[in-house]
């Protein structure tokens, strides 16, 4: 066995957090995690270490009396994981009648630096815009379907590096 086959890959879950639930916000991302943490990726979310957000009804912008949530590091942590996944998986259904900002900059971000995006959203919403179409590498229709391209899309880039 090729050793590039154990390779390990990160994704980012980039997704709206401002205006949801605390479960709102996490709830696809520990399900995704579940989905694809078996198949040997690295998980970037954004929100990691904010278990203290589960007490807002809505989460809101930045909380600076958090450190993790303030403005700052809000912005410091989000790009500084745009930069570094290998995969960002952008989950939109759900999201809402107001575009989120903060994920339309991560994508901004991976798309600069050509990551790869899956993503998923309805058709006629905020955020269904040709440039978040173009953006998009592959579009899934669900949560599952997010998931088997972020597989897929792994096991293509090993097939690409074992025949080069």
């Amino acid at each position: 066995m090729d050793q590039r086959e154990n390779e390990l890959v990160s994704v980012y879950l980039s997704g709206p957090i401002r205006g949801q639930s605390y479960a709102g916000a996490t709830g696809w991302r520990e399900t995704l995690t579940g989905l694809l943490v078996p198949h040997g990726f690295i998980i970037y979310d954004p929100m990691r270490g904010k278990e203290y957000l589960a007490r807002k009804k809505k989460i809101t912008g930045s909380y600076e009396e958090h450190p993790l949530s303030s403005q700052r590091a809000i912005w410091m942590r989000d790009m500084w994981d745009v930069r570094r996944c290998d995969i960002m998986a952008v989950y939109l259904l759900e999201a809402g009648d107001v575009v989120s900002i903060g994920t339309m900059l991560e994508i901004g971000g991976a798309a600069i630096l050509n990551k790869p995006m899956v993503g998923c959203w309805e058709d006629n919403t905020p955020h269904d815009h040709p440039m978040l179409r173009e953006a998009i590498s592959v579009r899934a229709k669900d949560l599952d379907e997010l998931a088997e391209l972020i597989i897929g899309l792994k096991g293509a880039q090993h097939e690409q590096t074992l025949d080069s």
